[in-house]
């Protein structure tokens, strides 16, 4: 176990599993985390596959 820890969160992909485990997932907002060194999310288009 551990006291935090830091993830993305595209579509609740944090939020929703901690909701499950009945712990906390924040999502806070863009310009409180420093976002330098970390990579955007993948844009895929459905209507090609």
């Amino acid at each position: 176990m551990c006291l935090g820890a830091l993830g993305t969160d595209t579509s609740g992909s944090v939020r929703v599993p901690a909701a499950f485990c009945g712990i906390v997932g924040m999502k806070p907002s863009n310009a409180s985390v420093n976002q330098k060194g970390t990579f955007p999310p993948a844009r895929v288009r459905l209507d090609e596959w």
